[in-house]
């Protein structure tokens, strides 16, 4: 009775009356219930067999042979639990109609640049299950198979269906920027920005957009504001305090410098970064402290190495020249 009624107890959750995620239905929700039945049969085969008579060495045969197979049957649904692909693909086998499996081993495929299977069975999944980030992802495939026409054909799909879906917006760009339609790529890049005003990748991605085009004033704003975004990260802090560097503005560049340090004081690039910055404003001496700061926690760090050459000469020209007479 504790075996069956531990079964039915623990049925209870796991049945499906209360969904809990997408899965209806899982292996792992028959463990805790089948704890029960268990119970029920090491209480029930002792007994069975003093009301039978039946001989300690039968049950032991019997019971080895139950083993054995249940050990069979449990390596056999190992394979299953292989890998991501081999789960999906079953799930497939055993299911009808699955978007969620379909979509889920075109990721697979896609890892392993076997983007036709991929595309074949994110179209499977809309089939079954319309919605705007599979179109997204099926347009996605395209454009890493090089078929951009059919990648913004998907693209636009999804638009209709979500038109203000980041992830969408920017797939769209990145279409426009293999097609070298710039302008059109920065508009779909400034609209995900305007839906999505908080998200530090889009202003940071058309920043590195701009610097990649040359045209590095334009970026600085947004690298601003994907560091304003990201006061807590050291890396944001660094790539605008480079950039201003690398447009001539170093004065401005030490802010965000200091800022990186103050979060991640053991950084060796971001002391490299302050150097190069105080090297390019022609302070020598503050340039040789932070290249031999970050020669202390890298010592065979080879752009500190370079950069603290080019300051220790330059503080000896400095230096030579002010001992000289008028």
């Amino acid at each position: 009775m504790v075996g069956w009624l531990w079964y039915l107890g623990m049925l209870v959750p796991v049945i499906g009356w209360v969904q809990v995620g997408l899965q209806a239905h899982a292996d792992r929700y028959t463990y805790l219930p089948h704890i029960g039945l268990l119970l029920m049969l090491v209480w029930l085969i002792p007994a069975y067999r003093m009301e039978r008579g039946i001989s300690r060495g039968t049950v032991a045969v019997l019971t080895v042979s139950v083993l054995l197979t249940l050990a069979g049957l449990s390596y056999k649904q190992t394979t299953v639990w292989k890998n991501n692909q081999s789960v999906w693909e079953h799930t497939l086998n055993c299911t009808k109609n699955n978007y969620l499996a379909c979509a889920n081993l075109a990721k697979e495929f896609e890892r392993q640049g076997q983007f036709d299977q991929a595309i074949e069975l994110t179209a499977q999944a809309i089939a079954y299950h319309p919605d705007s980030r599979l179109y997204n992802e099926l347009g996605n495939l395209f454009r890493k198979k090089g078929m951009l026409d059919e990648a913004l054909k998907q693209i636009e799909k999804a638009l209709e269906m979500d038109p203000n879906q980041m992830n969408t917006l920017c797939n769209k760009a990145s279409v426009f920027l293999r097609q070298n339609r710039i302008e059109e790529a920065f508009a779909c890049y400034r609209q995900a920005m305007e839906q999505n005003p908080n998200d530090a990748r889009i202003p940071a991605k058309i920043g590195v957009e701009l610097v990649n085009r040359g045209r590095t004033e334009e970026a600085v704003p947004y690298y601003e504001r994907a560091a304003q975004l990201q006061p807590d990260s050291a890396e944001a802090q660094v790539e605008i305090g480079r950039l201003l560097v690398n447009t001539g503005k170093p004065e401005q560049a030490k802010d965000y410098f200091i800022k990186a340090l103050n979060l991640d004081p053991r950084q060796p690039g971001i002391y490299t970064y302050i150097g190069d910055g105080f090297l390019q404003m022609k302070q020598y001496p503050e340039a040789v402290k932070f290249f031999k700061q970050a020669l202390t926690f890298k010592p065979d760090f080879s752009a500190a190495q370079e950069g603290l050459k080019k300051a220790q000469a330059g503080l000896f020209q400095q230096e030579n020249s002010a001992t000289k007479p008028d």
